[in-house]
């Protein structure tokens, strides 16, 4: 994901980080060292419900950018507006850019499903407005 940010959003300087485990990355996120990681559903429900192997950090309050088949772009709720709308255009107008592991040869980054964690506010905007 870094490099599709970088190519299609060059100002953004974006970098690929590696953690060992989801709750690893979901602190990471929680203390603002990232600011948006690709977890699985199954973790992003878990990290906001303080269960499972984030019980000892308690809930998080995730949201998410972008549903990336069994997969979601989860942020911070009080991801700065400015840089959710940034994220959300990118992949919205490169979609069809990512890679097919990710995209799930999905038409958008929202399938309208539930994801289990609610959307960011900017996320959920741009959805309801593409639907």
């Amino acid at each position: 994901l870094a490099t599709f940010f970088l190519t299609h959003w060059p100002d953004s300087k974006s970098q690929s980080g590696r953690a060992r485990t989801a709750p690893e990355m979901v602190d990471l996120i929680r203390t603002s060292q990232l600011e948006v990681a690709v977890i699985s559903k199954k973790e992003a429900i878990a990290a906001r419900e303080g269960t499972g192997r984030h019980a000892r950090s308690g809930k998080s309050p995730l949201s998410a950018l972008a549903e990336l088949g069994d997969h979601v772009l989860v942020t911070r709720e009080d991801l700065l507006r400015p840089m959710a709308e940034k994220i959300v255009q990118a992949l919205q107008d490169n979609w069809q850019a990512l890679d097919p592991k990710l995209s799930r040869a999905a038409n958008s980054p929202f399938s309208g499903k539930s994801m289990g964690i609610p959307l960011h506010p900017v996320a959920a905007e741009r959805f309801k407005a593409a639907a």
